[in-house]
């Protein structure tokens, strides 16, 4: 069984949220073995960095893909070289695949894998309507949310549409996510 974890939020060389759920789920993967085939699981993650590299992260293959940095973020860069993104999921040939849902990459992995059917699974780590429409108190930003937040929950189930299912992590946040729609919680 093949796991592929494509996310752009992973902090490269740094620490983070996303870092540590990647790191622990590398180590619970390491030598982990399908209940239903028998299988031993290999596990790959694709993410953001300063260069190319493909190296080990715990038993994982890790894979940094040289990005740009995010505007307005040093911590984060953003994934942008689809065409070398699409031929890693070739190449990999997952059996499983799973994305954050705060970025189209659920989008580029459904064309790379779509003759295969590939499961896609999203992962909603960042609630992004609030982050970037409400966050701050300023009274500009507060008068433009009510314009800006119907354009960010677009965005997010945008994002979501390719998904098979998608994983939150609370259930105040699922009933968020579904009061806006968001299929396959």
């Amino acid at each position: 069984m093949r796991v592929l974890d494509l996310n752009t939020l992973y902090i490269d060389g740094g620490e983070g949220g996303v870092n540590t759920y990647l790191r622990e789920k590398a180590r619970c993967l390491d030598g982990a073995v399908c209940p239903s085939t028998g299988a031993r699981v290999h596990h790959t993650i694709v993410v953001p960095g300063a260069r190319d590299s493909r190296t080990t992260f715990g038993g994982s293959t890790l894979y940094t893909l040289r990005s740009p940095r995010l505007p307005g973020n040093r911590q984060h860069r953003l994934l942008v070289d689809f065409p070398r993104v699409a031929r890693l999921l070739r190449d990999e040939r997952p059996d499983l695949i799973e994305v954050d849902c705060s970025y189209i990459l659920g989008h580029v992995a459904a064309r790379a894998v779509r003759p295969r059917r590939v499961p896609i699974v999203g992962f909603y780590h960042v609630h992004l309507p609030l982050l970037y429409t409400r966050a701050g108190l300023g009274w500009v930003r507060r008068r433009l949310s009510s314009r800006t937040e119907p354009l960010a929950w677009g965005y997010v189930r945008l994002c979501a549409r390719p998904c098979s299912r998608v994983i939150v992590t609370t259930r105040d946040m699922r009933a968020r996510l579904e009061g806006r729609r968001l299929p396959r919680l």
